[in-house]
């Protein structure tokens, strides 16, 4: 028989950005007051599930993210750095918050050779997802990652056709946002070994 195995992706809290940036990959960026209130509120949603491992991203954001849910959690959890899980490589990092609204903050438009694509994220974020199956078997973990790799993780789940104009459309899909919020909980289950399955599914703004 086999064991359901749960993944709760979590989007990093609000940032810190007085200078009104597209951060990225960029150093820096830690939570703000806001952001590590957002993040708590995660860890109380999550605290009574026997998370058995965390990861989180590389970056500030992410990494101050997993510590505040490790530290909210009934059970004790490791906490491991993912790249897989990173945010996207992009060439607008440092554009300003104006700059990518003008371009509808698509980032994969007329992208320069050498930065990712949204079938580079999604292959990544299944590669992650594959491994977590393998090696955390019937458990549960949580993973800390950004709103673009999280939604095309949904845009494969709910079969949504993977292009950048069609990334905030959860909402038609009986989701609370159009758009993972900044620490919404995205809670995949799989309940069988195949690599294919469409797992059932959850979200919640816990705040």
């Amino acid at each position: 028989m086999a064991l359901t195995t749960t993944i709760h992706f979590v989007r990093h809290g609000d940032v810190e950005n007085p200078d009104e940036l597209f951060y990225g990959r960029l150093p820096g960026f830690p939570l703000s007051e806001l952001g590590r209130q957002q993040a708590a509120a995660a860890g109380q949603h999550l605290n009574s599930r026997a998370i058995h491992y965390i990861y989180a991203s590389p970056q500030l954001r992410a990494q101050q993210t997993a510590q505040i849910i490790q530290s909210a959690l009934q059970q004790p959890s490791s906490l491991q750095t993912e790249p897989l899980i990173n945010e996207i490589k992009s060439q607008y990092d440092g554009a300003t918050q104006l700059q990518m609204d003008q371009r509808s903050w698509n980032f994969y438009q007329e992208a320069a050779k050498g930065f990712e694509q949204p079938a580079d994220i999604l292959a990544r974020m299944r590669k992650f997802i594959q491994r977590v199956r393998r090696e955390h078997h019937g458990e549960e973990i949580v993973a800390v990652s950004h709103a673009d790799p999280i939604v095309f993780v949904w845009m494969w789940v709910l079969e949504i056709p993977l292009a950048a104009k069609n990334r905030r459309l959860l909402d038609k899909y009986g989701l609370r946002d159009d758009y993972p919020a900044k620490a919404s909980v995205s809670t995949f289950r799989f309940e069988t070994d195949g690599e294919d399955e469409r797992p059932s599914y959850s979200y919640v703004r816990p705040y």
